[in-house]
């Protein structure tokens, strides 16, 4: 029988193939640290959010203040035009 153990590959040394799966992108693996970004996630997606509203915001004020240029031109025409005479006060008087 020892002959035929020996034939049969009893004395060579088995080899165990072990395939780790990639975690997928943003996940956190078992027992494992998260990425920086995993970490930083939320803080990175409120940073975009805050910087693209101020951003539309900032657009929002420039036409804003473009629009006004164009009004108190058309009212400042109006007024050195008008043939009679308007007079501008507040409630004071002033």
């Amino acid at each position: 029988m020892d002959n035929r153990a020996a034939a049969n590959g009893a004395g060579v040394a088995a080899v165990a193939t072990v395939v780790v799966a990639q975690p997928a992108v943003g996940s956190t693996p078992i027992n494992g640290r998260p990425s920086l970004f995993g970490k930083y996630r939320d803080y990175v997606g409120l940073a975009l959010t805050l910087f693209s509203l101020e951003s539309l915001g900032i657009f929002v004020l420039i036409a804003m203040v473009s629009q006004f240029a164009v009004v108190e031109e058309r009212f400042r025409t109006l007024l050195e035009h008008a043939p009679d005479a308007i007079v501008v006060h507040d409630l004071d008087h002033q």
